[in-house]
Formats: C-alpha cells, structure tokens, sequence
C-alpha cells in the first residue's frame, strides 16, 4: 500500500498540478458540498473546476 506521500506524488506524475494529502483534499470535498448544499452561487466553470478534489479523491 503506498503511503500518502507517495500518492500525492504518483499523481503529481500523472498530470495533477500540485501535491495533495489526503486531508486537503477531503477539506476542499466537505467545503464544496457544503457550498452546494446553501445554494451554489459560481457557474458551471467554477463547479467544474470546484470538482477537483473530488476527481483527486478518485485518482487517489
């Protein structure tokens, strides 16, 4: 099982722009929901762009 660094960095590798833990990643996951659930307010480009962490989370 590769650690967490490791993750972060395979990732890296593969495209991702910046390495992230884990924890960051499910912080900018609960944010998010947390902005869709009192009414999104950006466009669907933002929200695109919003879902990162969630596609981070996948690829992770």
């Amino acid at each position: 099982m590769a650690t967490e660094t490791e993750v972060g960095e395979r990732l890296r590798r593969r495209g991702w722009r910046t390495e992230c833990t884990v924890a960051e990643m499910v912080n900018a996951w609960a944010l998010l929901v947390s902005a869709i659930e009192r009414g999104y307010g950006d466009d669907i480009h933002e929200y695109t762009n919003d879902l990162y962490c969630r596609n981070w989370l996948h690829e992770a």
